[in-house]
């Protein structure tokens, strides 16, 4: 647990040093801009990267990140020194409010951060695909970076994300294998935080909005139900899957599940904008907010419709718009605008056209996955109303937007390779995410409203400690009987996402990998199998950052938007496998750039493809390579043959 500790401190470090100018803000924020502060002075030192590496006037590197890192906490010790007496005077008089977000905090970072210990392997579903990414970049100075899968090719999925995380690895000093396990738990953390301050300062009772984290990493009706009804291990993959030809994940599944997505990477910049709508339209107040929507689009374009739909209800709240408010925004617009073009500009992308959906969804995958919140929107809605509370309309707006959000791949859906059943299924996965995390922050903010009533009642403690109680059990079901259910099935825990890759074929292919580090340059170009889908069969180019020929096929096609260029690339490579010649690889080490070549001893390792055929042997293979290079890492398991001098 210690680099989750570091990682923790690392984090509230900055946060405190850029506390100071969110406190100096006109805002609505309960703890004057506390929640936030984690997650803006990341992203912050990330913007100052993110430009300079575009434009070629940083380097991306670890000096230039703690360089950022230190002048933020330099300029927020002047900004302390200045500002004490004021800020030493709200944290005396709102400790309580101190406590129990940082409360939140740590506990939500320490109990995903040990899930996540009990489920640290770097293997299956994209975890591959997004430790690939984070190595490609981490082993650059400028942006864009290279793609590890395409060689020769720049990067042309959205990278935004990872570079945020691989600048949180520099600051902290973090190996790249274990940060990949815990940020996760750091995402899950920022998230809780912010989704319980947000409530917060609407119902200003410090207990009540406990329900917003609850809510947001509740599972959903499915997944409630086999975590009360069944013991561990318990069928915790089903619930992600609601209806045939959908992903339909929500936030406690994915940091369980581990897989570093834009989509929750996303999540506390979208619960950030909740917390934000809070606030007038100041110009301090839009900067951030460019700031975040500008680094959450980078980090995840699907995430732009839902930024845009609660600017709009921000926009609706701060009623009558006036020019001064939209000049104001316009200063927001302007950051968000920068950090956008500098990606949109220089990196390649493929356009994404959208088309009418001719599938649709099951009425009763509604009510599975978003049943919980509907029902306590609505059932606390009904209680205000018969209580005489003031209506809370700006939050049944927001829970609009959710609504627009989910709805919406009932119409529309963005026509990449899938069809049929599966057509939608991107669309609905990237839209369902947003809408949960909005409709359950939203659907805490009704319901801790109606405990705080409950509370003021004779014995209103009581009953709300009931209802308080019984949401806890309901909504952290499905996480805790999850967790316990990787105990079960995983007795080796730890941090180190490469570690159980020691505990096959020997070690052998660990030390491979070590070798591939400490021998060949960061630019280098290997050729090794065509993998699989979600397999690593392209291991060397995943886990060093080095470029192969070509990686996931699937992925690199729905990236470039060309199947035909991937498909040349995969069957010449395995043509070079299966029918092995001097002539064949001459030819790729001259097309690609060619450094080191791999060869498994195992044949079908080699071809791993069923529709590749059969590999030749591995006397074979060395045969046709002789003329070429020599072994220069030799193991029961492989050998890494480089090349003469080109």
């Amino acid at each position: 647990m210690t680099s989750v500790f570091v990682a923790w401190g690392v984090l509230t470090l900055i946060g405190l040093a850029i506390w100071p100018f969110l406190f100096a803000l006109k805002s609505g924020w309960l703890d004057r801009g506390w929640a936030r502060a984690r997650l803006f002075a990341l992203t912050l030192v990330w913007a100052v990267i993110w430009l300079g590496a575009h434009t070629q006037i940083l380097a991306l590197s670890a000096t230039t990140t703690l360089a950022v890192g230190g002048i933020v906490i330099a300029a927020g010790t002047l900004a302390w020194i200045r500002h004490h007496a004021a800020l030493s005077a709200f944290a005396r008089t709102h400790w309580k409010t101190f406590v129990m977000s940082e409360a939140v905090f740590a506990l939500t970072l320490l109990l995903f951060g040990w899930a996540r210990g009990m489920h640290p392997d770097i293997s299956g579903t994209e975890k591959p695909m997004e430790y690939m990414l984070l190595q490609s970049i981490a082993l650059d100075r400028s942006l864009p970076p290279h793609d590890a899968w395409f060689a020769g090719g720049q990067m042309a999925y959205y990278y935004g994300g990872y570079v945020w995380v691989v600048a949180l690895g520099h600051l902290s000093q973090i190996g790249l294998g274990t940060l990949f396990v815990i940020t996760p738990a750091i995402i899950a953390a920022l998230g809780a935080q912010l989704a319980y301050a947000t409530v917060l300062s609407i119902v200003k009772n410090p207990v009540a909005p406990l329900v917003a984290p609850l809510l947001v990493f509740s599972g959903n009706l499915a997944g409630i139900k086999n975590a009360l009804l069944s013991a561990p291990p318990i069928d915790w993959w089903a619930p992600s899957r609601v209806f045939e030809g959908a992903i339909t994940e929500f936030p406690s599944f994915s940091v369980l599940l581990g897989d570093v997505h834009p989509h929750l990477i996303a999540m506390p910049f979208v619960i950030a904008l909740l917390y934000l709508a809070l606030s007038p339209v100041n110009t301090g107040v839009s900067i951030v907010w460019g700031l975040l929507v500008g680094a959450l689009t980078v980090i995840n374009p699907w995430s732009s419709i839902v930024a845009g739909l609660l600017l709009i209800v921000w926009l609706i709240a701060k009623r009558p718009i006036t020019k001064v408010m939209l000049h104001r925004l316009a200063a927001g617009t302007g950051v968000a605008l920068t950090l956008v073009l500098v990606w949109f500009l220089r990196a390649p992308h493929t356009p994404q056209r959208f088309a009418l959906s001719t599938d649709h969804t099951p009425l009763l995958a509604y009510p599975t996955m978003f049943g919980l919140f509907f029902l306590i929107a609505a059932t606390s809605l009904l209680y205000l109303r018969l209580t005489r509370q003031r209506n809370r309309a700006h939050t049944v707006l927001f829970l609009l937007a959710a609504v627009i959000v989910i709805v919406l791949p009932e119409l529309v859906h963005v026509d990449d390779f899938f069809s049929g059943q599966s057509e939608r299924m991107n669309t609905i996965f990237k839209f369902w995410f947003d809408g949960w995390t909005v409709a359950a922050v939203q659907a805490a903010i009704l319901a801790a409203l109606v405990l705080d009533v409950i509370a003021q009642a004779p014995r209103g403690k009581v009953i709300a400690g009931l209802i308080l109680v019984i949401l806890v059990v309901a909504t952290l079901a499905y996480p805790v009987q999850t967790a316990r259910t990787f105990a079960f099935r995983n007795p080796q825990n730890g941090f180190q996402g490469e570690a159980w890759l020691a505990r096959q074929d020997g070690g052998d292919l660990t030390r491979a990998l070590q070798w591939v580090r400490g021998n060949l340059a960061p630019s280098a170009t290997i050729i090794e199998p065509v993998a699989r889908l979600y397999t690593l069969d392209n291991l060397f180019s995943t886990y060093t950052g080095r470029s192969t020929v070509i990686g996931w096929g699937q992925h690199e096609a729905l990236w470039r938007g060309d199947w035909h260029v991937v498909q040349a690339r995969a069957n010449e490579v395995e043509a070079a496998y299966r029918d092995p010649t001097p002539e064949r690889w001459r030819a790729l080490i001259a097309q690609y750039d060619i450094a080191a070549i791999v060869v498994y001893t195992e044949r079908q390792r080699n071809l791993p493809r069923e529709e590749a055929g059969v590999a030749a042997t591995r006397e074979t293979l060395h045969s046709s390579l002789a003329p070429l290079g020599s072994p220069a890492f030799e193991s029961a398991t492989v050998t890494i043959f480089t090349l003469k001098e080109r």
